[in-house]
């Protein structure tokens, strides 16, 4: 009488982590790549609660558009800031991913993104996000 045989499961490979931080740093430096780059927090950035609620619709807006995984790992930056009405009126790349393609695709997921009015009063550095995208 024959054993049934049994074959081992195939590897999956695990799904990378996918983030988004929204960084608030007072200082942040880039590491030169020919020029000198550095991108500062503004230092007038207010705290309301208005403007927390804000950041976090910002930070779903970036999620909605956050490019799937398709096995690359890193993290790229972007510095961009919104127009009073909510239109992404300036980007800008701080940190690429080892990964052109990667870089690329968040670049172009940022300017597919459909931002929130930001709060009546709200200053240039209400509307400035520096954001990291973790792909680990």
């Amino acid at each position: 009488m024959p054993h049934p045989t049994v074959e081992p499961a195939p590897k999956v490979k695990p799904n990378p982590k996918l983030s988004l931080q929204l960084d608030l740093p007072t200082n942040f430096a880039v590491p030169p790549t020919g020029l000198s780059t550095a991108a500062v927090r503004p230092p007038d950035i207010t705290r309301s609660g208005e403007n927390d609620e804000f950041g976090r619709r910002v930070i779903r807006a970036l999620r909605q558009t956050m490019p799937a995984a398709r096995g690359e790992l890193g993290r790229v930056t972007v510095r961009f800031l919104l127009s009073p009405t909510g239109d992404l009126a300036e980007i800008q790349l701080v940190r690429p991913a080892s990964d052109p393609i990667l870089t690329q695709n968040i670049v172009f997921a940022v300017k597919q993104s459909s931002f929130p009015i930001p709060p009546k009063g709200a200053t240039v550095s209400d509307r400035t996000f520096l954001v990291t995208y973790i792909y680990n």
